[in-house]
């Protein structure tokens, strides 16, 4: 098969499942090209993209107007019926309209590419801006298309998703609590087009990080990983380690990742005098974060409820590529965490914003060596058998096959 794979950015570091995922198709055979509608050609990118396994990553762009009429007078009525849709649902967000109408744009610009170009199916990571490009080339090509679901795509910024999902042959979700959500949202929409699909890791890979860590430390280091964001709770993290360090307790925090939370942060450390204990060391690249994960006595993601309307994460991957690097884990009872995070069995699991539940849960780990090793060596387990993105794959590329014998 040959796939045209509609993303965001590419290659992006918070989104190290997308190409590990189009890695795997080309493992197995397909032809891949990548369209990252909000990317702009750099060396940078460029450098990144030449270590993927897609055969290309092509640009869309919409300052040549030739690509574009072209598409348009293939079929005028149907393209002012997508304009249509998509100005309908976002013309009172003029960010979002203004995004749609880009993608809208370029995904106009990519049409002839993709019909002389052989392809059998698209898919898009993201139903929004992403998706509505994907959306756009199917409908002008009779191509297929696919769309994946990750975060605020459903949970707030949600884009012409009717028209989006019927035209979809499959839409694939990574956690049942994010399907329980869209089904609330279309209940009408037949099962057999809903997938639930987890994010995959390479099992080899991290098979190796789990034989190199160590069990036992004398100063343990406790990691958090995710952007500073409110959702993701790290204030809390903050609040458990003062707590920790009124004990008189002996640890190291570390914060990766980079967000509007930084400033806040940062403060909330200097007022609680922690600056000789917790390191905020910005973004880094996989290999950075994978070196950490697998010095860390405890990953923490201690997620909080949003504030109205803000969007979340469902099941943050720093979570599944510490367990799956032998590391225990503490989250938040919320969320999608309590299905791959179960309590004393795979992890520690805490009430949201509770900061002394947080401390007692970290000193639990880092006290207790039994325990550390039995929920991380359960964790371990989880990982291979629900995160392999081998297996995943597999079901990923029996839908894509489907939908073209279908179409």
């Amino acid at each position: 098969m040959k796939i045209a794979y509609f993303v965001s950015r590419f290659p992006e570091q918070c989104q190290t499942f997308v190409r590990r995922e189009i890695d795997e198709v080309v493992r197995r055979g397909h032809d891949v090209s990548v369209f990252p509608v909000a990317s702009t050609p750099s060396a940078a990118r460029a450098q990144a993209s030449d270590a993927c396994a897609c055969s290309s990553v092509i640009y869309p762009s919409i300052l040549n107007s030739g690509p574009l009429l072209k598409a348009f007078c293939r079929d005028p009525k149907l393209c002012g019926a997508l304009l249509v849709a998509l100005i309908r649902d976002t013309w009172y967000r003029p960010l979002t309209l203004a995004k749609s109408l880009v993608a809208f744009a370029k995904g106009m610009s990519t049409v002839e590419i993709v019909k002389t170009g052989g392809y059998d199916h698209i898919h898009a990571h993201w139903s929004s801006y992403p998706g509505t490009a994907a959306w756009v080339v199917s409908a002008l090509t009779g191509i297929p298309f696919s769309v994946a679901f990750h975060a605020y795509d459903l949970f707030s910024t949600r884009i012409a998703l009717n028209e989006k999902i019927e035209a979809a042959s499959t839409v694939v979700l990574n956690a049942q609590y994010s399907i329980d959500f869209f089904r609330r949202l279309y209940p009408k929409v037949p099962d057999d087009k809903v997938m639930l699909l987890y994010n995959g890791l390479n099992r080899d890979r991290f098979a190796i990080v789990a034989r190199d860590r160590p069990l036992v430390q004398s100063c343990p280091l406790i990691l958090g990983v995710g952007r500073l964001v409110y959702t993701k709770g790290f204030r809390t993290l903050v609040e458990a380690c003062h707590l920790l360090d009124r004990e008189g307790r002996t640890f190291r925090l570390v914060l990766i990742g980079k967000g509007p939370e930084a400033r806040g942060l940062s403060q909330l450390i200097d007022t609680f005098g922690l600056q000789a204990s917790v390191s905020m060391v910005g973004e880094l690249p996989q290999q950075g974060v994978s070196r950490y994960i697998s010095e860390s006595a405890v990953l923490v993601m201690p997620c909080i409820v949003p504030r109205r309307g803000a969007s979340h994460d469902a099941l943050p991957n720093v979570i599944i590529e510490a367990q799956a690097a032998g590391v225990p884990v503490i989250g938040s009872d919320v969320f999608a965490i309590p299905e791959t995070v179960r309590h004393e069995e795979t992890g520690l699991l805490v009430p949201p914003g509770d900061a002394a539940a947080l401390k007692g849960a970290i000193a639990r780990v880092v006290d207790d060596a039994a325990l550390a090793e039995q929920i991380a060596k359960r964790g371990w387990e989880e990982a291979q058998e629900r995160f392999n993105v081998h297996e995943n794959v597999a079901r990923l590329l029996e839908r894509f096959e489907k939908a073209g014998v279908v179409s």
